[in-house]
């Protein structure tokens, strides 16, 4: 529609505005009778007049769509943090998982440690595998070292094989920086699930994680590896 339109052009060009220009850009943004395109704009231009911040949270509250009514509100908490909580509370009760997994995946960067508890366990409810899966594979550059093992047990009760290898796979660069020398134990986990992909995925996520072969192993490991998987490809072209 025009007004969306209109929202989307008064949104990307919110934060480049003058001050002279933002009362024009206030004034055209109350003016939108459709309450998406004015929740839009209100929360664009809210960082440049900090005065509105209840206007355009008062706005994002009223939206009757659930999931644009989550999205508005997160859009407003990193500037008052206050209402990270509530923003929580918006992700985690969409109806629809999509939309629920998609929330999560955007609040997560912005939460603080306090709340990261709650997000791990909205994902974790969610019941479709395909989108839990989704939600703690964002979640998982997010959480900190006291979470890792509920996380991982998340991703381990995944039944199905595919996701539950790219979410065990998505630890991998925090568990490398949480420890000094990579859990020997986890890897084993990890390879085992590696084993029931296609071969394609699977030499994609050894390559991927040569780094951690190397250090547990070291070289002669990682030669003996790669010999091993030129031998099955002689064998199984």
């Amino acid at each position: 529609s025009n007004e969306s339109e209109r929202a989307n052009v008064l949104s990307s060009i919110a934060p480049q505005l003058p001050e002279h220009l933002l009362s024009l850009a206030l004034d055209a943004a109350r003016n939108l009778t459709n309450e998406s395109a004015r929740a839009k704009v209100l929360s664009s231009i809210a960082p440049q007049l900090p005065e509105i911040y209840s206007e355009a949270l008062d706005a994002a509250r009223n939206l009757s769509n659930e999931s644009e009514r989550a999205r508005a509100i997160s859009s407003i908490a990193p500037q008052l943090p206050e209402i990270y909580s509530e923003a929580l509370d918006a992700a985690r009760n969409l109806t629809n998982e999509s939309d629920r997994a998609y929330a999560l995946k955007e609040l997560a960067p912005q939460l603080p440690e306090y709340l990261l508890s709650e997000a791990l366990a909205a994902a974790h409810n969610i019941n479709s595998e395909f989108y839990r899966a989704y939600a703690l594979k964002e979640l998982a550059p997010q959480l900190p070292k006291h979470l890792l093992s509920e996380a991982l047990d998340a991703a381990r009760n995944l039944t199905d094989e595919s996701y539950r290898t790219d979410t065990l796979s998505s630890y991998i660069p925090n568990i490398s920086k949480i420890f000094d020398t990579f859990p020997y134990d986890f890897w084993c986990e990890l390879i085992h699930s590696l084993a029931s992909l296609k071969r394609k995925k699977f030499l994609k996520e050894i390559g991927k994680n040569s780094h951690i072969i190397k250090e547990l192993g070291g070289k002669e490991t990682f030669r003996e590896i790669a010999d091993a998987i030129k031998e099955v490809g002689r064998w199984f072209p």
